[in-house]
């Protein structure tokens, strides 16, 4: 998803629920996609204040959300409600395949090519994160 589709889905998200602002996170929210033939390593952790990581398996970058991604991300994060769901279970055994992972204070959902996917709400918050990882990278090393 690029920018633009980062903003829509940061309106629809502001528009959910009747608050005029969201509550303020109470713990980190942390997002990470690993594994495939090359040892793709990303990760993301969003501090309670905005103030980000974006990490490779080399490469660190820090940047700070705007208020209206924070807020977009607390909404994702409470309807996400990861304290209530459960991770998948693999399916089947491979090679190659793609882990991904999404956490909230000291809740985490996590999930694999092999196995069914998360309930929407907690895909919602995925993408949401990989979005920010998207547009936060880290440059490649040289």
């Amino acid at each position: 998803m690029g920018v633009w589709k980062l903003m829509a889905v940061a309106v629809i998200l502001m528009g959910c629920g009747n608050d005029a602002s969201a509550a303020a996170l109470k713990g980190s929210v942390t997002y990470g996609k690993s594994g495939g033939i090359a040892g793709v390593v990303q990760k993301l952790t969003v501090r309670p204040d905005g103030r980000a990581v974006a990490s490779s398996a080399t490469r660190k970058r820090s940047f700070t959300l705007t208020k209206a991604q924070l807020t977009a991300l607390t909404k994702a994060v409470k309807a996400a409600d990861l304290a209530h769901t459960k991770s998948p279970k693999d399916n089947v055994q491979g090679a190659d395949g793609f882990s991904f992972g999404v956490g909230y204070d000291s809740h985490r959902v996590a999930w694999s090519d092999f196995s069914d996917d998360p309930p929407r709400r907690v895909l919602a918050l995925y993408r949401l994160l990989d979005d920010l990882y998207e547009s936060h990278a880290p440059a490649p090393a040289h």
